[in-house]
């Protein structure tokens, strides 16, 4: 029996394997029929859960990814990336006070967490709290030097203050990470209008 439960565990991590590995080339749907083929064997596996709630997020079911984040926490509630996607999760449905406690969640089990910092930060300055979002972006980058989105947050940051100089250097700094950075470089236009008036 033993050596059954060995060879379903195995190919239980093989099919885990196999979907995130489609996850992470885009094929969303092929990631998730194995997510779900695993789940059907071991509803209780806390990655296929965590992972196919992140499909249901990226492809806007985001009752179905809260109620399946909300599941995987239950099932490892010291998993901050968990944490992280249901406050990802939260904002994109508006619930921002929900958000900031996931975020924070996220940070408690996970110091080092940029996109954590990064995420926290975008709900704070929709809540209308540039300033401390401006704080969590910059320990974003602290921890992340390259965290394009981060740059780029803080860049819009310090645009609406008027520090345009500031602006720049932030946004200048995430195309050099990344060249191809639609909205860095929307910004950056947008920065160079301002300083031509």
């Amino acid at each position: 029996a033993v050596n059954g439960l060995e060879k379903n565990a195995s190919r239980i991590n093989n099919l885990l394997k196999e979907g995130a590995s489609l996850h992470t080339q885009g094929k969303l749907g092929e990631a998730e029929a194995l997510y779900r083929s695993v789940l059907m064997e071991a509803p209780d596996e806390f990655n296929a859960l965590h992972l196919l709630a992140v499909i249901e997020y990226q492809t806007g079911r985001l009752d179905d990814a809260l109620n399946n984040l909300k599941r995987a926490i239950e099932l490892n509630p010291a998993a901050a990336e968990a944490y992280y996607n249901l406050g990802l999760v939260l904002g994109a449905s508006f619930r921002y006070e929900e958000a900031v406690v996931n975020f924070n969640r996220a940070i408690e089990l996970n110091q080092e967490y940029a996109a954590a910092f990064n995420g926290l930060g975008v709900v704070l300055n929709t809540l209308n709290q540039p300033d401390e979002a401006l704080t969590h972006y910059r320990k974003a980058l602290e921890i992340e030097p390259g965290l394009v989105e981060a740059n780029n947050n803080a860049g819009n940051i310090y645009r609406a203050k008027g520090d345009f100089s500031k602006a720049l250097e932030c946004l200048e700094s995430a195309l050099a990470d990344n060249p191809d950075y639609f909205e860095a470089l929307l910004n950056r236009g947008l920065v160079l209008a301002d300083l031509k008036r």
